[in-house]
């Protein structure tokens, strides 16, 4: 464990401490005792940080904070923005080789936010998404009689925006080939 120890000028230094039982009670190392006061530290816990993923837009790194939300650093670990919530783009594909319009691909696009979900649980809701989103292209007309499997492109992320919408998503259908036409858009629930 580490502990930080924090002088009121700003000045950090960082010490390992075996097994403290309460970050209060740990003793200042002897060698800062002689050099500073001991009013001049106050003890901080570090707040643990999950990496989620990278952003679409800007390419940098997105972390999740128990009690700050989303947070985008850049590559110097830098804080560049912080939101409540995170938005989830997933997109999955379906081609096929059988039947008399061929090829055919399409695409189906949801956009979920969501916010105070950590990496397990943004991963265990991109896998229920694209389950959701496979029952709901082979629940469409004219795409009931399409037996292939959907195939995951992706994921993008953003930090969001707006509230959360999870567990309602939207979604947008569209058809790639042999002639481009969109379904509009519609919002499911999860």
């Amino acid at each position: 464990m580490r502990l930080l120890l924090r002088r009121k000028d700003n000045i950090f230094q960082r010490f390992h401490i075996k097994h403290p039982e309460n970050y209060d009670k740990v003793p200042i190392p002897t060698d800062l005792k002689e050099k500073f006061p001991q009013n001049d530290f106050v003890y901080e816990k570090k707040e643990k940080e999950e990496y989620i993923g990278r952003a679409a837009d800007s390419g940098n790194d997105i972390w999740y904070n128990k009690k700050r939300g989303y947070i985008e650093r850049d590559s110097n670990k830098k804080e560049i923005k912080a939101s409540s919530t995170l938005e989830i783009d997933e997109t999955i594909s379906l081609s096929t080789d059988t039947g008399h319009d061929l090829p055919f691909y399409a695409e189906v696009t949801s956009r979920t936010i969501v916010s105070g979900r950590n990496k397990s649980g943004v991963e265990k809701l991109e896998n229920g998404i694209q389950t959701r989103l496979d029952n709901y292209f082979h629940s469409k007309k004219g795409f009931d009689q399409i037996k292939s499997e959907a195939l995951k492109i992706g994921v993008e992320y953003r930090l969001g925006a707006s509230a959360a919408t999870y567990p309602r998503t939207t979604v947008e259908l569209e058809k790639t080939k042999p002639r481009t036409r969109s379904y509009g858009r519609e919002e499911i629930n999860l």
